[in-house]
């Protein structure tokens, strides 16, 4: 391996691993602790900037050439045909996508909070679409709950999300790869963060029309119509 680029913190086991195993020639970091990234030659700008932009500032930082600073995303044309097939033999429109997951408990919402948002956009008659991980574990407990309330898609890659969002009128969702990928559609969001999450403005939406709240935020506060009704 010649170079690893790790945007994130190198703070956990399987981030920091690569780069202290297998020794790349040069590995390159937003963080500088670790002993196995090379210094910057000039100092990265990141604040009040979006994660996107901060990655771009990195690679600048380290010599590279600019690059563009902005979400961008590929989708695979497979998996977007029988996704969009997928929504339209469904006769699924016109809708709004809540993703609850993100990758610890603690920032993401229960099965009660996510009936309780999905409801509350129902009464508006607003259509919505929930994005349900193949690897959850208690996978048929949230479609036997949901159900009701909303159209259930069970996505086994984040292809198929990319898709789904595409098509959407907008997201709702918890701090994760989602709202990004919603940000580089720009599509109208509702970022649903943890209070320490809340403070890093890297992480937000970037879509034109946004909405921020904090995990425990009532229902009627984290379900903002200016932002999701068309």
């Amino acid at each position: 391996m010649d170079l690893l680029i790790e945007p994130a913190a190198l703070d956990r086991a399987h981030r920091c691993i690569i780069g202290y195993t297998l020794k790349p020639k040069l590995t390159i970091c937003l963080h500088q602790e670790a002993k196995c990234v090379l210094p910057t030659i000039t100092e990265i700008a990141r604040d009040n900037i979006s994660q996107a932009q901060v990655s771009a500032n990195m690679m600048l930082s380290y010599g590279f050439e600019k690059v563009d600073g902005t979400f961008k995303v590929y989708e695979n044309k497979i998996t977007k045909i029988k996704t969009e097939q997928y929504l339209d033999s469904n006769n699924i429109s016109d809708f709004i996508v809540l993703n609850p997951f993100a990758s610890s408990s603690e920032r993401s919402l229960n099965i009660e909070k996510s009936i309780g948002i999905l409801t509350k956009v129902k009464e508006r008659n607003i259509n919505s679409v929930l994005l349900l991980p193949s690897y959850i574990s208690n996978l048929k407990e949230w479609q036997d709950e949901l159900k009701n309330v909303c159209h259930v898609i069970t996505v086994s890659s984040i292809n198929e999300s990319l898709t789904i969002i595409k098509n959407s009128n907008g997201v709702i969702s918890v701090d994760t790869s989602i709202v990004h990928i919603a940000s580089s559609y720009n599509k109208p969001t509702i970022g649903i963060y943890t209070h320490a999450g809340i403070k890093v403005i890297n992480w937000m939406p970037q879509s034109d029309k946004k909405h921020i709240v904090t995990i425990d935020s009532p229902i009627d506060e984290i379900v903002n119509f200016d932002v999701i009704a068309n």
